[in-house]
């Protein structure tokens, strides 16, 4: 009996141990894939200015903000990715201008490692020339869409403009290859901020930017662009796996600061502190119901124990009557329990964390979370699981001794008496089970009022509405069993045979033996309610939030602008992607974070 004592408080301490073990590991685990799943340019940053500057000026300005990157977002930056880009030009197509249009040079850094040359061959800084009107010609890398959007390839070329309101054009550029990137949703193009991705606007139906190399780069904007302004932006790409949950407020004020720390001519473009802000709200809100189901495991666990330490302390209670007729002390036999309780939550207490860590692994093996940490999940043990480990170990010493105090003032002639007949236990003679159930009323009607469990931070109070319900009206059925027992007694009495009766008229006299079932039974259904409710809340609620990200069950999603002629081959698609036309093109656009599959 005291080994299964011992492994019940050992047990409830490893639960509760487990409650902020499963926090912590359930945050970490959805961290990487809230950022993850958000738009590049949101979960990562984007820092532009705009300056007129040549080769050497720019690093006056490169090397001290990337120092500044370094130390405010220190181990959490991946890389940082350079683009420069000159003045808009207008290009011209079958002799007209288009004015709507529009097509710049861009340097971008490891461009040649991140794409795949789909034809020509790549240019060299001095291949630039005239072409045979004598106007500039400049060889030039681009992308697949905007090949496709002018009708070009590999040789050919294009006429551009300085200004809308140009008569002539004033440079030419050579497509000497045509580029595709080798994976397009690879964060180092920063999604919408890629040079591959047309910048459409209101104003311009394309805007397209075409790849020259560094020190061409440069030359080009000295000799064509003497007065204008170049965009000088930085990527800073962030490692999303370094960014854990006790992170979140240090990266938030970091963020909040940065503009200051950038100056007035500097800005940046994230949506990076609202993410992590939105985040650290919602993992606020998932520790209330995993604290709730938590506590009613511990609960359970709690339980189990004071009625085995019950019957435990009873099985004894004839020795302990016996030692005092003898001489033995109340204190030196409470001592002796004292002392049992001691060894055992002191090995709750150092096993309860550990044995918190292995329930959660198993978890993550073979429960719930193996679709998030697959089948291997390390489960980091925080400062506060020792403190819920030591929570445990002294709930688990007061269940064990709750159960001495009476044996203890017991004489062997009341303790043969007690055999016989027993009194109610002090909680029904005091009606502390109805007054338990009456606060869990009034704290249900606070949580009304309220509208929810939390207000913004973890409510304790709120928290112990549905535990003080629960165990209120557990209490409350084993002070109305007796009455009904007897009265189902005197029904049975009524028939023939005593084994119905008898059975009726003992558990009617003696309820206690059946007190502790009933509670525990009581709670494990209303566990299982709770847990299936929570369940199904949770499945509509993402079913709802996914349906709302989505706004539709299926979308299309393509590295490149796809024409209409694309979709005649699949039925019904040319409805469902009509309303997106813009100038006989789908506007990828609308097609951002949807699940994806290969046409």
């Amino acid at each position: 009996m005291l080994l299964v004592v011992a492994f019940g408080v050992i047990l409830s301490t490893g639960l509760l141990s487990s409650a902020p073990i499963l926090v912590n590991t359930v945050v970490e685990l959805g961290l990487p894939v809230r950022l993850k799943s958000a738009r590049p340019i949101d979960a990562n940053l984007r820092i532009s200015t705009y300056e007129n500057i040549n080769a050497i000026d720019y690093r006056d300005i490169d090397e001290p903000l990337q120092a500044l990157i370094q130390t405010r977002f220190a181990g959490h930056v991946d890389r940082i990715v350079l683009s420069i880009s000159t003045h808009w030009m207008h290009p011209w197509s079958s002799g007209a201008l288009l004015a709507n249009e529009r097509i710049n040079f861009r340097y971008f850094e490891a461009l040649r490692e991140n794409v795949d040359l789909v034809a020509g061959e790549w240019p060299v800084n001095d291949k630039t020339g005239a072409n045979t009107d004598g106007l500039p010609l400049l060889d030039v890398v681009t992308g697949e869409s905007m090949a496709e959007w002018y009708g070009v390839g590999a040789g050919d070329e294009i006429l551009l403009s300085t200004t809308s309101a140009s008569t002539e054009p004033s440079i030419v550029i050579r497509i000497a290859a045509v580029v595709r990137p080798k994976i397009p949703a690879d964060p180092y193009w920063l999604g919408s901020a890629s040079p591959f991705v047309s910048q459409a606007n209101q104003r311009y139906t394309q805007q397209y930017s075409v790849m020259v190399p560094h020190d061409t780069f440069f030359e080009i904007s000295r000799l064509h662009f003497p007065r204008s302004n170049s965009e000088i932006a930085w990527h800073v790409l962030l490692n999303q796996d370094t960014i854990q949950a006790e992170n979140i407020p240090r990266l938030i004020n970091t963020l909040a600061s940065l503009q200051q720390d950038l100056g007035s001519n500097i800005t940046y473009k994230s949506d990076l502190q609202n993410i992590l802000l939105g985040y650290y709200t919602q993992s606020q809100g998932i520790r209330i119901p995993l604290f709730l189901l938590t506590a009613e495991i511990v609960l359970l666990a709690l339980v189990y124990v004071v009625m085995t330490a019950s019957l435990s302390v009873r099985m004894i209670s004839r020795e302990f009557a016996v030692l005092r007729s003898r001489g033995a002390t109340k204190t030196q036999l409470f001592r002796i329990q004292f002392t049992e309780a001691i060894l055992i939550a002191i090995v709750a207490w150092i096993s309860g964390p550990g044995t918190g860590g292995l329930l959660i692994r198993l978890l993550g093996r073979f429960g719930p979370l193996i679709d998030l940490a697959g089948s291997e999940l390390a489960a980091d043990i925080p400062p506060n699981a020792w403190t819920a480990a030591f929570i445990g170990a002294a709930a688990g010493i007061a269940g064990l001794l709750l159960p001495v105090g009476p044996a203890l003032k017991s004489s062997v002639v009341l303790q043969d008496q007690s055999t016989g007949r027993e009194k109610p236990p002090v909680w029904q003679r005091l009606y502390l089970d109805v007054m338990l159930l009456a606060l869990g009323l009034i704290l249900l009607f606070r949580l009304q009022l309220y509208g929810g469990l939390t207000t913004g931070r973890v409510d304790w109070l709120l928290l112990l509405a549905p535990l003080t319900i629960l165990l209120g009206a557990a209490t409350l059925v084993v002070r109305i069993a007796p009455p009904m027992l007897a009265g189902m007694s005197r029904i049975a009495a009524a028939g023939r045979g005593l084994s119905a009766p008898l059975a009726f008229w003992q558990t009617a006299r003696n309820s206690s033996q059946f007190a502790g079932l009933v509670i525990l039974l009581t709670l494990a259904n209303a566990l299982g309610v709770l847990a299936t409710g929570l369940n199904a809340t949770l499945n509509a609620s993402e079913i709802e939030r996914s349906r709302y990200a989505a706004g539709s069950d299926i979308r299309l999603q393509s590295s490149k602008i796809l024409s209409l002629n694309d979709f005649t081959d699949l039925p019904g698609v040319e409805k469902a992607v009509g309303v997106w036309r813009s100038s006989g093109t789908i506007n990828l656009k609308n097609y951002r974070s949807f699940p994806t599959f290969d046409l």
